[in-house]
């Protein structure tokens, strides 16, 4: 794993050496230059160069255009003229002041704006680390977490925001008690047992309690962004986008790829059940053992599609909710507010709304005509049992979903939007307490994991007996 660092060192300065350094060296004559690489606040690639070792000409971000470009040319024929006029100047002087005023020229000269916009580049430096940096570099070069989102974050636009913001008194309105908070610590309880117990190997060598435990992991990470984070800080500290660029950027990308990780994790639970009641046989030959863990991998790469290469979601604490738009709810900001829209999301909220649509109601139908078939009213109690808590799982998503879109492209009330997030939350909470009350296998799991083999006998013992009176009398 050492080389990895080596590869971005000898990449970065080999495209450096070749493109800026030795046309330099050609362009300013027999003096030396040396140059070091740096990012500074705006996400941009500085570049200082120093001349003869003693006099630093100051930084200047370095162009995202090789020399060769023509359009460069031109640029750096003129410093070479500055350059020599200036310092043949300075050479018949004692004082350094002129050579010093031709440094600052060529480096206002040199002021171009990198964006960070990486291209792929690599110097031969060994064979095994040449293709992952070339993909390294791809990757970074296309990367949505290394593009400067245009909000203005350090200009006129986000100051006058962030006043415009603290000025509306909104946190006057909220109540400080942790029971007012939508989500808090106490939804990330309650899946601490239930993914305990799914994962003793009674249960985890079914595909669908290996897909439910995926699941789990992701509603519990999700929840810690859109709750934890979000109702106790980011809520409390009166946060906007411009007074936590970095926190609610990053933070924002991991809860926009987490929800589309989870939306496809849900139709690939009621796709496995689909199979799993219409074909038993084909579930054995498509999700047993280890190749349920290839199926997952759908869902990773689907996750990190959307956490690098999309807009993310950013939080605004006027509305209490996460928004594309990082002036939502301020229209005087004045920005183009379509460059923030996210189509990529917008199409998985869709498609995610049809095919759980089409997906459970499949499901629904086959077990209704199993049922039929079988003419057995315990098959029809333990079927009905399994889809309506498959629905519960999903339904949640199932509205987040609509509301978000809806959310998106059309005003919205700040009701609404507060529903839209509690959704958005329940979507990722409200699968805990559905195995707790629905599936019995797991409820009697968690009894007795946390309560003594006495206590939990007695339980279960109850609980079996209401359940075989409650047959009985069906």
């Amino acid at each position: 794993m050492n080389y990895l660092p080596s590869a971005f060192y000898d990449g970065v300065f080999g495209q450096l050496q070749r493109e800026h350094i030795d046309p330099a060296r050609k362009l300013a004559g027999v003096l030396g230059i040396a140059a070091t690489l740096h990012y500074n606040e705006r996400r941009e690639l500085i570049l200082y160069v120093s001349v003869n070792a003693t006099a630093k000409i100051g930084s200047f971000a370095l162009p995202n255009t090789p020399l060769s470009d023509d359009g460069l040319r031109p640029k750096y024929d003129r410093i070479r003229k500055i350059f020599l006029k200036e310092s043949s100047s300075a050479a018949s002087k004692s004082d350094p002041v002129p050579f010093n005023d031709a440094l600052k020229k060529i480096s206002l000269a040199l002021r171009f704006s990198f964006n960070c916009e990486l291209w792929a580049f690599c110097a031969p430096v060994s064979p095994r680390s040449v293709a992952f940096c070339r993909l390294f570099f791809e990757l970074l070069g296309r990367s949505q977490m290394f593009k400067t989102i245009r909000t203005s974050n350090y200009g006129k636009e986000c100051e006058e925001f962030v006043r415009k913001q603290m000025r509306s008194a909104h946190l006057e309105k909220l109540c400080v008690s942790p029971a007012s908070w939508p989500v808090d610590f106490k939804e990330l309880i309650p899946y601490i047992p239930c993914l305990s117990v799914m994962l003793k190997p009674e249960l985890f060598k079914h595909s669908c309690y290996k897909i439910m435990f995926f699941l789990g992991l992701i509603d519990f990470f999700t929840l810690s962004v859109n709750g934890v984070l979000t109702s106790p800080y980011l809520t409390m500290e009166g946060a906007v986008f411009c007074t936590h660029p970095n926190l609610i950027y990053i933070a924002g990308s991991f809860g926009l790829g987490l929800w589309c990780m989870a939306c496809m994790t849900c139709a690939l639970l009621a796709f496995n059940r689909c199979i799993d009641v219409w074909r038993p046989s084909m579930t054995l030959y498509l999700f047993s053992e280890h190749k349920t863990f290839i199926w997952l991998l759908l869902p990773v790469g689907y996750f990190m599609y959307f956490f690098l290469f999309t807009t993310p979601v950013l939080y605004t604490s006027k509305l209490y909710a996460w928004f594309f738009d990082p002036y939502f709810g301020t229209a005087d900001v004045p920005v183009e507010r379509f460059q923030y829209m996210n189509f990529p999301h917008s199409a998985n909220n869709m498609a995610v709304v049809v095919a759980l649509l089409c997906l459970y109601l499949f499901l629904s139908t086959s077990l209704w005509y199993k049922a039929r078939i079988a003419n057995s009213a315990a098959i029809s109690a333990v079927q009905r049992q399994i889809v309506i808590q498959s629905c519960s799982i999903c339904a949640f998503n199932f509205i987040a979903a609509i509301i978000y879109v809806y959310m998106q492209f059309f005003e919205t009330s700040v009701v609404f939007v507060i529903i839209g997030q509690m959704t958005w939350q329940a979507s990722h909470g409200g699968a805990a307490i559905v195995y707790l009350s629905m599936n019995r296998t797991i409820r009697r799991g968690v009894v007795a994991l946390i309560f003594p083999k006495r206590i939990s006998g007695q339980i279960y013992d109850t609980q079996r007996t209401h359940d075989i009176t409650q047959n009985t009398t069906h």
